[in-house]
């Protein structure tokens, strides 16, 4: 045996249950993922003293990582939800502002646009004109996300 391996032997009291879940664990690992049992020991050792070590200095690791877990279901859930509600909303916003033309155009008023009279190039009269837009240059494609 090399001297760079190193041998040493388990021993599982399967009357105790911790011991008895390790062992069991051993005996239903996947094979493909762990080798062999000093693979899967090794891991495990290694895991464990690395996340041990790290809340030894850091005793609130658990709990910044459980925090964050948290924020990004929400984050997830809010994301999903307004994919699912902002098109049905900003079509029902945008067809209250428009009406519709008899040759079919949308005319929004220029009051409901957000364009103040004097930015308009027709200052001639107090009236304000209409903005007149087709359907059909509008992309609606966005909306599918």
């Amino acid at each position: 045996m090399s001297e760079n391996v190193k041998s040493t032997s388990l021993r599982f009291n399967l009357d105790k249950a911790a011991d008895r879940k390790a062992w069991e664990y051993l005996q239903t690992m996947d094979k493909e993922e762990f080798r062999s049992y000093s693979h899967a020991v090794a891991t495990s050792v290694n895991y464990f003293f690395d996340r041990y070590y790290q809340s030894k200095d850091d005793p609130y690791l658990e709990t910044r990582e459980k925090e964050e877990r948290f924020v990004q279901k929400i984050v997830e859930a809010v994301e999903h939800t307004l994919g699912n509600v902002l098109p049905l909303f900003l079509s029902g916003y945008v067809a209250a502002l428009c009406t519709a033309a008899p040759d079919g155009t949308m005319v929004i008023p220029k009051s409901t646009a957000g364009i103040a009279a004097e930015d308009s190039a027709d200052n001639s009269g107090t009236d304000e004109a209409d903005i007149e837009v087709n359907p059909e240059d509008i992309p609606w494609d966005y909306l599918d996300g």
